[in-house]
């Protein structure tokens, strides 16, 4: 998993078809990274956790709260 580009709080996207709703870095360790799910880049809505690789059958696992 290709994690570079994600450094910094303001680092994140825009999340597809939700207007307001942006995906900003948290935090990232050797397997996994974060992002907290705000809107208008100001009030936190949830979370995203990606963590990849996962032992078992799957190779990636992806929370949203």
């Amino acid at each position: 998993m290709n994690t570079e580009r994600f450094n910094y709080r303001e680092d994140g996207f825009k999340l597809h078809d939700f207007h307001d709703l942006f995906a900003r870095f948290a935090f990232k360790t050797t397997s996994s990274i974060s992002f907290d799910i705000v809107e208008n880049e100001n009030y936190v809505d949830g979370w995203i956790d990606v963590h990849h690789p996962v032992e078992d059958f799957y190779e990636t696992q992806m929370k949203i709260w």
